[in-house]
């Protein structure tokens, strides 16, 4: 009789104990839900938090520690403080009753009969009438099994509702879209891909019916700007995404160096000189390189744009981008190995093989830049990761676009070139392979970012070395390109660090013409459909019409011409003046020029930047370089060593200088005195 009355208290225990548990909720049980529920978990779950639930068990249970499901520290907490529940009426104890919690944790129903018949044997063999003790044991044992049936009963629902909901859509990092449009647009990437498709087949019907009727075929890459007769430099282009350039003059990417070289954030002298050149008539500006690894930058002073940068500055950068109504575009970008000793010791590379600067000697070459290392299967897929991140947090901070640099010699155009990737995983060896890695970046920064997010890619047209990336190859690579149906342009250009001069020894017929890549360009029209720009020596209006009217190429690209011209764009279109006057600085020594004179371009245009930045007037009787001042300053600061990206260190080293020099001036005293 009396066993049978303890079971029943139990059962009565067992089942008010779990109706007070799931009609009164613990404040901390309930806000840890509600926000597990909640749609920023997701984002938790992205960056792969762990689920943490404060459960509060009991009276004797601390709600303000968490518990974790997957911790067993967190279970055998919950058993200690279940209590010991044997039932033996002397209070020693043989852990049957917690033996039956841990079982029910597992599996609520068997552990819960488990625990009843445990409990059942230890009153039976409470013989001697100790029936409270047995009581108290019994009851500690229910509080125990009451405590998992009500975890199960109440977070059971929850945790199967985040086990099956669908995933969330790819989105930011640092939020989940919840606009329904917004969500609806970034759903469908087939959507997407067909759309543009869908235009670049209209386009080959238009060509077709052009041929027909005996006009020359209109086989131009935008959706609707592009197929005007006449094309010139004033009027819009559509891209195939459906986004509109006011007119067809874009300014090309310049490295800026005007970074802090410790946060390498845009500054106020990169909003100004953007808001200079966004009001000088162009249709579009796109940035200098942003780099999307700060360990392996162009030079110490580039913009660095990561998973964590905070986004304030490139949010006024991309305001002063848009001014006029202009496109923004980020170029993002990895140097690879011409990362310079200034930043860092040991570049990446496709495979191992040194840069080689022309009319340099072998150890002034490793002085300014290392030796790289060949790049590991994780670091690649940490590349591929990281444009796509820098390309999701560019459209947060409110740019238009990216343009992926793939040429002058910078990672990505490492890759292609068969001179600089001897690899034979998936990333080298055939041609296919090699173009692999820029493919995969396309495609995933197309899964991350909206459909009317701009995306560019610039491509050099060759290398211009023996054993380089050759016109066949960039051919191929532009055909692929535009099967992923994911890229809106391809700026054509040309040349690495170990061959820049070929822009500078073109044919004479080339330089005339100003165009430096139009032949090229021609048969990349011929080749495939997409939309092309076509930068490096334009200058004249007329060079200009002619390129556009050809329709070899869509977009004008300037660049070097706008550091001493902001307002060039705006006066070559209304008439003002007929041509931009290009100012190449010579030092006069030809082997400088010959080997150092692209870098030398490069610092002397970098501080026209800086002159526009500061509001300072371009004054053309100064515009001759100063050899010393780059030499000293701009090569050493840039290439070996910039005093300001390491201030301690350079304090010792400025301090073992001058020490130096007082024991030199110390012991040249002494010698002159003791003579």
């Amino acid at each position: 009789m009396i066993p049978a009355v303890r079971c029943t208290c139990k059962a009565l225990l067992l089942f008010g104990g779990l109706a007070i548990s799931v009609a009164y909720t613990p404040p901390a049980l309930e806000q840890s839900l509600e926000h597990a529920s909640s749609p920023d978990a997701g984002r938790l779950l992205r960056k792969q938090d762990k689920l943490r639930l404060a459960v509060a068990v009991d009276s004797h249970a601390d709600v303000s520690k968490p518990f974790n499901l997957g911790n067993p520290e967190s279970l055998a907490m919950m058993e200690e403080d279940s209590g010991d529940g044997d039932g033996d009426g002397d209070g020693d104890g043989d852990g049957e009753a917690a033996e039956a919690t841990e079982e029910a944790a597992e599996a609520p129903a068997e552990g819960a009969a488990e625990g009843a018949d445990a409990a059942e044997g230890a009153a039976e063999g409470a013989a001697d009438g100790a029936a409270e003790g047995a009581a108290d044991g019994a009851a500690d044992g229910a509080e125990g099994v009451t405590l998992v049936v009500a975890l199960v009963a109440f977070a059971g629902p929850k945790l199967y509702e985040m086990a099956t909901a669908k995933p969330q859509l790819p989105g930011r990092l640092n939020e989940i879209k919840s606009d329904p449009a917004d969500q609806e647009v970034w759903a469908k990437s087939k959507a997407r891909q067909t759309y543009r498709k869908s235009v670049l087949a209209a386009q080959s019907n238009k060509s077709s019916s052009d041929s027909e009727d005996g006009n020359k075929p209109a086989t131009r890459g935008s959706a609707s700007a592009s197929n005007e007769a006449t094309p010139s430099p004033q009027k819009e282009f559509q891209l195939p995404n459906g986004a509109k350039m006011k007119n067809r003059l874009c300014k090309a990417a310049m490295t800026e160096h005007m970074a802090d070289p410790q946060s390498n954030l845009p500054n106020e002298q990169h909003i100004k000189v953007y808001e200079v050149w966004a009001n000088g008539g162009l249709g579009t500006c796109i940035t200098g390189n942003v780099q999307v690894d700060k360990r392996y930058l162009e030079g110490p002073r580039n913009v660095v744009l990561e998973r964590d940068t905070p986004l304030e500055k490139f949010c006024e950068l991309a305001k002063a981008c848009k001014m006029s109504g202009c496109l923004a575009i980020m170029q993002i970008s990895h140097a690879g190995r011409q990362c310079p000793s200034s930043v860092c010791s040991q570049p990446l590379c496709p495979s191992k093989v040194a840069l080689k600067m022309p009319g340099l000697p072998s150890f002034m070459t490793s002085l300014m830049v290392r030796q790289p290392r060949e790049m590991t299967s994780v670091e690649i897929e940490d590349v591929v990761e990281r444009f796509a991140t820098t390309a999701q947090r560019a459209e947060e901070a409110g740019f238009d676009g990216v343009q992926v640099h793939s040429a002058h010699g910078y990672l990505l155009s490492s890759f292609l070139s068969p001179h600089t990737n001897r690899r034979t995983d998936e990333y080298g060896g055939s041609a296919e392979k090699r173009r692999a890695l820029l493919l995969k970046i396309v495609s995933k920064i197309r899964e991350r970012v909206q459909n009317g997010f701009v995306l560019m890619v610039k491509l050099n047209s060759a290398d211009f070395q023996h054993g380089g990336f050759s016109e066949e190859e960039s051919l191929e690579v532009l055909k692929a390109l535009e099967a992923t149906a994911g890229v809106d342009m391809v700026e054509i250009s040309g040349g690495t660090y170990e061959k820049m001069e070929a822009m500078q020894t073109v044919k004479d017929s080339t330089r005339q013409r100003e165009a430096f890549f139009l032949e090229f360009a021609q048969k990349a029209r011929a080749t495939c459909n997409i939309p092309l720009m076509l930068t490096g020596g334009f200058s004249s209006a007329a060079a200009m019409n002619e390129a556009l009217q050809s329709k070899a190429v869509d977009v004008i690209g300037l660049a070097r011409p706008l550091c001493v011209y902001p307002d060039g764009p705006k006066q070559l279109i209304s008439g003002e003046i007929t041509a931009l006057k290009r100012h190449a600085p010579v030092i006069g020594i030809r082997y400088i020029d010959n080997s150092l004179g692209a870098a030398f371009n490069n610092f002397w245009h970098n501080a026209h930047i800086r002159n526009l930045a500061t509001g300072s007037p371009v004054q053309l009787e100064k515009l001759r370089p100063s050899i010393l001042k780059m030499l000293i300053l701009d090569m050493t600061f840039t290439y070996i060593w910039d005093p300001q990206r390491n201030p301690r260190k350079t304090r010792c080293i400025v301090a073992s200088l001058a020490l130096l020099v007082v024991l030199l001036v110390t012991g040249g005293l002494v010698l002159a005195l003791g003579r």
